[in-house]
């Protein structure tokens, strides 16, 4: 039986529910990989986009972006 009391979805915050859905890797859409690092980063476009207009113009604007893999 589904128990709604432990479903991460029922997070008092929808900053909260945001970060278990990075956690677990639910919906990424597009991948950073830094430079010097080995690590990628996934990531919402829409988190992105929502805090930073340099991310919006990349990925939303008439040169949107349209690799899944962002090397920056």
């Amino acid at each position: 039986m589904y128990n709604m009391e432990t479903a991460w979805q029922h997070i008092d915050s929808f900053s909260s529910t945001n970060v278990a859905m990075l956690e677990k890797h639910l919906l990424c859409d597009v991948t950073l990989v830094a430079k010097n690092s080995t690590d990628p980063i996934k990531c919402h476009k829409f988190v992105l986009v929502s805090c930073s207009t340099v991310l919006e113009a990349m990925f939303c604007g008439p040169l949107a972006e349209t690799n899944d893999v962002i090397n920056i």
